[in-house]
């Protein structure tokens, strides 16, 4: 018997090695398993101000069909709550710089790595007012529009590589007047006067393109950055109508400029693709003053302002700030006041851009946005202008940004 069951233990073993046979006389094999594969690692934002928080998600799947889990890991800051799933939390760093996050998705057998790179930054450099930072790096969007004018087309896309900060509001003229005072000795402060608006919380206006320049150059001084613009001579006095001579702008500075006329589209319609960037459609011309309630919540312009006549508290521009942000968190986006782009005034191109900054030379600068005089079809996120002689500057104010380098 021991005998027997020493050759029926080595059959059975022997039946293993082999594998098992089909009735055909075929062998039955072991399934392969297949490993997962990482379709995606995404951060959201991918750029962060130091101490605060990224959304970050792995989008994996198995052909086997394999349940799959998650293994986040980080050299530096910290996850909040659970690292092992499909999305996680993670809180940057107090210092600045590129950090690695790294994720291992495991199907019970096969692990399989992979990573997405976070970039922390100081928190906004602005110590006058405030800024917003405008996520548009690798981001792109449809800039211009069918519905508009001839200058608005054509509709074309327009990509970044890069972030930038831009004011919540219009430059005020409380801080206009203080920065430019103590930067510019012979400064004198623009024609700011009732029934325009008049006060340190109004935005600046009756400023050349000129004006705005020097105060970006100014703010870039104060908060020990890099001057953007040069230029060889002043012809006038700071603060009141001034022209710069050879100007020169330097995109690779670290400093305050005005915005391209592609970040001011971007940031104005943040992230939606209609008319206005409330995301409604709007009659540019309403009939009624019921009509005209949407928009008058997010802009200053003629429906509130301007047909009130000039002995009415709401005639001309408003305290900046005053009406609803749009989506991105800025203000008077749409109306208050026209804001000069850096932008020479030129027609589109057809083919898709990456960082444009316009034409390299022209007779005339852009402005964008509307202001307190228009009809609303002025106030569309793709309406564009440009200055001309004699034009009226209690019309026009401005904005800064500033690139993430």
């Amino acid at each position: 018997m021991n005998r027997i069951a020493f050759l029926i233990n080595i059959i059975i073993v022997l039946f293993f090695i082999a594998g098992c046979d089909n009735d055909d006389g075929t062998s039955v094999e072991t399934p392969e398993n297949h490993e997962p594969v990482i379709e995606s690692v995404t951060a959201d934002p991918d750029t962060v101000i130091a101490g605060e928080s990224s959304t970050l998600t792995c989008i994996a799947s198995d052909e086997d069909e394999d349940s799959l889990t998650y293994n986040w890991n980080a050299t530096a800051g910290s996850f909040n709550g659970d690292t092992s799933g499909v999305t996680v939390t993670w809180q940057a760093p107090d210092s600045t710089g590129d950090f690695v996050v790294s994720v291992t998705v495991f199907d019970g057998v096969i692990d399989v790595p992979s990573e997405v790179t976070i970039h922390v930054i100081d928190q906004t450099p602005s110590t006058f007012g405030s800024m917003v930072l405008i996520h548009a790096k690798d981001n792109s969007f449809q800039m211009g529009s069918e519905n508009g004018f001839e200058d608005e087309q054509p509709v074309h896309t327009i990509s970044f590589t890069y972030d930038f900060w831009m004011d919540t509001t219009e430059v005020t003229q409380g801080d206009y007047d203080n920065l430019m005072s103590i930067t510019y000795p012979e400064y004198l402060p623009p024609d700011w006067h009732n029934p325009y608006g008049f006060g340190d919380d109004y935005p600046v206006y009756s400023v050349y393109w000129d004006d705005a320049v020097l105060y970006c150059n100014a703010r870039s001084n104060r908060d020990g950055l890099d001057t953007v613009y040069t230029y060889t001579s002043i012809s006038g006095i700071p603060g009141s109508l001034c022209e710069l001579e050879d100007v020169i702008v330097d995109f690779s500075k670290n400093g305050y400029r005005l915005p391209t006329e592609a970040e001011w589209e971007y940031a104005c319609r943040a992230d939606t693709d209609t008319d206005f960037h409330w995301s409604q459609d709007y009659d540019p011309y309403p009939e009624t003053a019921s009509d005209s309630s949407e928009v008058s919540s997010y802009a200053v312009w003629y429906g509130n302002s301007w047909i009130h006549g000039s002995e009415s508290e709401n005639y001309g521009t408003q305290l900046a700030g005053s009406k609803s942000p749009n989506a991105f968190g800025l203000y008077d986006m749409t109306g208050n006041l026209y804001e000069w782009c850096n932008d020479w005034y030129g027609d589109y191109g057809v083919d898709a851009q990456t960082d444009p900054t316009g034409p390299e030379s022209g007779p005339w600068h852009c402005v964008r946005g509307g202001s307190w005089g228009n009809y609303a079809e002025y106030l569309r996120s793709a309406n564009r202008t440009f200055d001309n002689p004699g034009y009226i500057y209690y019309f026009i104010g401005f904005r800064v940004v500033l690139p993430v380098q």
